[in-house]
């Protein structure tokens, strides 16, 4: 089943409605899963550790729609839209990350699915075990905004999933040089001399010019998920990435594979 045909399935089932989604493939054997301690992700692990025998990383983006993006485009607390979509969609990634296990292994290969979320030590807050942002950065599904989000094709407001497999699909992974030259284009917003867009809409102070203060950020995100107590864990925020140039769209028109 395509990964389209799933969501429009699912949207009768639930609350939340998607834009078409985006996937991306990464080589298990691409060098940058080497470097990712320089990019932010200590402690992750090499797909390999995880998959004895894997080929291929799939990483996808789920966008969310303009209404639900809009509706956390407000001060304070995320919208009670903004936190349903992320509890409906983080099922949904665990859900389409077995349906995938299960097709792909009727072909005789192994899968392994990782969390939609909650890979990451609590108390650090950058040892990762596994992280889907990277991942999709490496499978060149897009790049790092100044908000630490990826910006894709579809902008940065949805979910990323990603699942390991030992089938091998021909990937579309950029060189990291390539990938460095094409987020300083795909992130254009500090290039005009004014307070970029999504620190303007952190008004929490966790999003600076110079660094996003991971526990500020995640104070707000716990503030969140407290208040939406009712509702399975949503220790989310999502304001830097909604009501901004790159919510939607990658900002300007610049082809994100070619950074040009």
């Amino acid at each position: 089943m395509k990964l389209r045909t799933m969501l429009k399935k699912r949207s009768s089932i639930q609350k939340t409605e998607y834009r078409g989604p985006l996937v991306a493939f990464a080589g298990a054997d691409d060098p940058t899963f080497n470097k990712l301690c320089d990019i932010g992700a200590k402690g992750h692990c090499h797909p390999k550790s995880l998959l004895k025998n894997a080929r291929t990383i799939i990483s996808y983006f789920i966008p969310f729609t303009e209404s639900v993006v809009e509706s956390n485009n407000i001060d304070g607390l995320s919208s009670l839209e903004w936190v349903i979509a992320y509890v409906e969609t983080n099922k949904l990634i665990l859900d389409l990350g077995h349906h995938l296990k299960t097709i792909i292994g009727k072909g005789g290969f192994e899968t392994y699915v990782p969390k939609p979320t909650s890979n990451f030590d609590k108390k650090t807050l950058v040892e990762s075990q596994w992280s889907h942002k990277h991942v999709a950065y490496i499978a060149w599904l897009g790049t790092f905004g100044m908000h630490s989000m990826i910006i894709t094709e579809r902008g940065c407001a949805g979910r990323l999933g990603s699942v390991i497999t030992e089938l091998y699909v021909e990937n579309t992974s950029a060189s990291y040089s390539q990938s460095e030259t094409a987020a300083k284009k795909l992130c254009p917003c500090n290039d005009d001399g004014n307070i970029p867009p999504c620190i303007e809409r952190c008004t929490f102070g966790a999003l600076t010019e110079d660094s996003l203060d991971k526990f500020l950020c995640y104070k707000q995100c716990l503030k969140n998920a407290e208040h939406f107590r009712d509702f399975p864990l949503a220790d989310i925020c999502g304001k830097c990435a909604s009501g901004v140039p790159c919510s939607l769209k990658i900002p300007g028109k610049i082809n994100i594979k070619t950074g040009k």
